[in-house]
């Protein structure tokens, strides 16, 4: 059986896993920090990020480190501290990077994304 792979994206230049899905929090490794996105009334745009999110879900994100602190009860985002990029990972491939790997992975993508605009 094949491992199930999610969409890479940055939120404040941390790398993340992405999932359109709702996930049952229980079914991950507890190193993880999982996080679902709000989205705009059209579901299209994503606006925030929080613990959970019940109406107008836009995704549910997976993090190798916090994302919000104690005192945040959530983030907003933008397209300037959110961006999806065209790479799938493995939860396993995630986890094994170095922070050196994911920030080279990032940078790559951006960069490729900024060429294409130009």
């Amino acid at each position: 059986m094949q491992e199930e792979k999610y969409i890479a994206a940055v939120v404040n230049e941390k790398l993340v896993l992405l999932t359109y899905s709702k996930l049952q929090r229980n079914q991950f490794d507890p190193s993880l920090f999982i996080y679902d996105m709000g989205s705009s009334d059209d579901g299209f745009n994503p606006l925030f990020i929080q613990k959970q999110v019940m109406v107008n879900h836009y995704g549910t994100l997976l993090s190798s480190v916090p994302l919000l602190n104690k005192n945040m009860k959530c983030l907003i985002v933008n397209e300037e501290s959110f961006t999806e990029l065209d790479t799938y990972l493995s939860i396993d491939s995630y986890l094994e990077m170095t922070e050196v790997d994911k920030d080279l992975l990032i940078y790559s993508q951006l960069n490729k994304k900024e060429q294409v605009l130009l």
